[in-house]
């Protein structure tokens, strides 16, 4: 490895440090949730959380909280990713973008419906127009609308937009993905705590296939043979 290719090499190394240190934390902080919904000892901060909630939004918020659920949902994930991926393909030829978006998407629908299985906590409502059914933690919407939004907001830093377009596309994602985990709890399908857990387990799924898509894409830039 020469000069150049160690400096080009060492500042995104720093970052995958960076985001392995993220990742360490958001399962800490799942584990250390499940833990304590395992246990019980996290009603009261579920129930203050709820309480607050629903008294800071009025009875009119309940058709906006509806439609803003709707874009957490598995078939929604599921069409916006497919047309992501047709756009990184017909603009870009991102191959490995897209290898990365599915395996981000689905990968993280299998992991929701494994710890699902596995935990087996009831919800506190159930409501099949919500997509209320079934286990509850972690919170799938949350959980999945992290993936796809947090990788949306990945490919728009990674873009050629200017720096003001990338601030208010990237804020717009992260206030719709707290709105989305807002409105499980609103709308009485999760307890606080699954949406919480289900933000740290999204974040880091999601930052453990962005920092696989740089590493490739580190590897294919700099020619990197590290078995060579």
């Amino acid at each position: 490895m020469n000069k150049n290719t160690a400096k080009n090499v060492a500042f995104p190394l720093l970052l995958i440090l960076m985001g392995f240190g993220v990742i360490a934390l958001s399962i800490m902080l799942f584990w250390q949730i499940s833990e304590n919904v395992v246990y019980q000892q996290i009603d009261v901060f579920n129930n203050v959380m709820i309480d607050l909630l629903q008294d800071g939004f009025s009875p009119k918020f309940y058709s906006v909280m509806i439609f803003i659920t709707e874009l957490g949902s598995v078939w929604f994930i599921a069409v916006a990713s497919l047309f992501i991926a047709l756009y990184l393909w017909l603009k870009e030829r991102d191959k490995w973008g897209i290898l990365l978006l599915l395996v981000s998407v689905g990968g993280g629908g299998l992991i929701i419906s494994a710890l699902k299985r596995y935990y087996q906590i009831g919800r506190p409502s159930i409501n099949e127009q919500i997509d209320a059914v079934g286990y509850s933690f972690p919170s799938g919407h949350a959980m999945g609308s992290l993936i796809l939004y947090g990788f949306i907001v990945y490919l728009i830093q990674r873009s050629k937009l200017s720096k003001v377009k990338k601030m208010v596309c990237s804020a717009v994602l992260i206030s719709l993905i707290i709105l989305i985990a807002m409105s499980r709890v609103y709308l009485n399908a999760h307890f606080p705590s699954d949406v919480i857990a289900g933000l740290a387990g999204g974040l880091a799924w999601l930052l453990f296939c962005i920092i696989s898509l740089e590493v490739v894409k580190m590897k294919r830039r700099n020619d990197i043979q590290p078995f060579k």
